[in-house]
């Protein structure tokens, strides 16, 4: 702002007084103001690597700053070379000097001086500012990731009865709950937790801190088997495998990856054949909830499918619950793993990362339905806007022959 007023004032003092020292300083003030914009943009990219939708924030926001600064410096030029041109055609241009040329060199080059020692103290001090934030910045984030790494050995540690150390962390990003846009306010709202892995033999083990919450994806895996084994019990027969999901057929990344919700939000104590039950509650209390079951098809395929479709009637009570299939299949049940992959470490994440979009980060397990061969689809009614499909009816189900 001083610098414009100065510009501003030199203009108006240059055209009244119509001498040329004057006309001198206002020319050298514009390039002053030039260099110094080209000077501030240039090192502020050179030292800001943020990124806002693919695009950088520094970058759009200096070229803003840019036309900001610059169109009225041109202004001000064309004011300046029109007022000049004016004075000169009418012959009213006073050389005020003593010795006009050398006055005139010794004026340009006292102007070059000045502005070449205020862009060096310029630029040093940015840099000294700079380098005092970083090391700042630097030293928080490493405290607070010592403490944080700390905090979720000895979680896993109680938790399993593992002798998990601090250096056996191979992937550390900070929490993140921030809005990110970029200068037209297009962007989204972070919702990433405190996230470790560690190498555990040759295990990989994903630790998260929500807020406080601890929670770890050791026991997916082997989640499946109990999950499968508790409805099981409950059905009388013998479940291979039950994938939880939403009604409206979404991802298996974010809210929509059922099991790694509850257990970064709800339940995070050791799961085991006396916990499920309060665990799988956590998960019928999800909405638009879509619950499958795999099992393998026999000879005696009448009685395995009057036992399903009784004892899992009890489904039916749960509002929240729009879609309950059974899958019947010969040979061999496809899983697939699908598994995190979390960029190299670094302190200054913005939005280039590729990790965001997936917010509760442990990867999962599910049926590959292309590589399975299945006989025999059942489906419950429930008449909560998803179609049960063609069929023959038995105990308030639907069965489709599928080969």
């Amino acid at each position: 702002i001083l610098l414009y007023l100065y510009l501003v004032t030199m203009t108006i003092l240059s055209i009244k007084s119509k001498k040329k020292k004057t006309w001198y300083w206002l020319f050298s003030g514009l390039l002053f103001a030039v260099l110094n914009t080209i000077s501030t943009i240039t090192y502020t990219l050179s030292n800001h690597t943020v990124f806002l939708g693919g695009y950088s924030a520094e970058l759009l926001l200096c070229l803003v700053v840019a036309v900001i600064s610059i169109l009225p410096l041109f202004v001000i030029l064309l004011i300046s070379i029109a007022g000049i041109s004016i004075q000169i055609r009418q012959k009213k241009l006073v050389n005020d000097d003593i010795n006009g040329f050398a006055i005139k060199r010794i004026t340009i080059l006292k102007t070059f001086v000045i502005i070449i020692l205020i862009l060096l103290a310029t630029y040093w001090g940015q840099n000294c500012i700079y380098e005092y934030r970083n090391e700042v910045e630097v030293n928080r984030y490493n405290t607070i990731r010592k403490e944080e790494i700390s905090k979720m050995v000895s979680f896993i540690n109680n938790k399993y009865r593992l002798n998990l150390q601090i250096d056996d962390c191979i992937y550390y990003r900070e929490e993140d709950y921030t809005r990110h846009s970029d200068i037209l306010g297009n962007g989204s709202t972070y919702n990433i937790p405190y996230i470790a892995v560690f190498k555990f033999g040759n295990e990989k083990i994903t630790v998260v801190d929500r807020k406080g919450f601890m929670s770890d994806n050791k026991q997916l895996k082997d989640l499946n088997k109990i999950i499968s084994d508790y409805f099981s019990e409950k059905a009388g027969v013998e479940f291979d495998f039950v994938e939880f999901g939403k009604s409206y057929v979404g991802s298996w990344n974010g809210n929509d990856n059922i099991i790694n919700t509850i257990l970064q939000t709800k339940f995070n104590t050791l799961i085991t054949n006396e916990t499920i039950s309060e665990f799988i509650d956590a998960v019928l209390e999800e909405s638009d909830l879509s619950i499958k079951f795999y099992i393998k098809d026999n000879d005696n395929k009448e009685t395995l499918i009057n036992d399903i479709t009784k004892n899992l009637q009890y489904l039916k009570n749960y509002s929240n619950i729009e879609i309950v299939q059974v899958y019947g299949y010969k040979q061999n049940l496809v899983i697939n793993n699908k598994k995190i992959d979390f960029p190299n470490e670094h302190r200054n994440y913005g939005n280039s990362s590729n990790d965001y979009y997936d917010s509760y980060k442990f990867g999962c397990y599910y049926i590959d339905a292309d590589s399975t061969d299945f006989t025999y689809l059942l489906t419950m009614k429930l008449d909560r806007g998803y179609s049960s499909g063609i069929g023959q009816t038995i105990n308030g189900w639907t069965l489709k022959t599928l080969k």
